[in-house]
């Protein structure tokens, strides 16, 4: 299977819509301080791949969930240093999936 080829704008409404859904669920599960449940959602956000936008939000997302992984494995909540960092990337995600809409618009 080949790797899409986005260009920014052409920007797949479906693909815009999971990354917001999945970003919003990071946010939520964030305040749990559970590392577990937020895994999946990075991984399915590490797999986003075909522009730049697309790029760097799968970069932070293998990067958040190198934190969670290893908060996980030590099965232990996230620490405050853990939190604030996961929240930048999030918020981090956001951003370019924000920038991103407003150019293709």
């Amino acid at each position: 299977m080949s790797e899409p080829n986005f260009t920014l704008l052409s920007l797949p409404d479906a693909i815009m819509v999971d990354i917001q859904e999945r970003i919003d669920h990071l946010r939520d599960g964030l305040q749990q301080r559970d590392p577990a449940p937020l895994i999946d959602s990075l991984r399915k956000l590490e797999r986003i791949r075909g522009n730049f936008t697309f790029d760097f939000i799968s970069s932070l997302a293998w990067a958040a969930e190198a934190i969670c992984t290893n908060a996980a494995s030590s099965a232990r909540e996230l620490t405050r240093m853990e939190m604030m960092s996961l929240h930048k990337a999030i918020d981090s995600m956001d951003r370019a999936r924000h920038v991103a809409m407003v150019a293709a618009a």
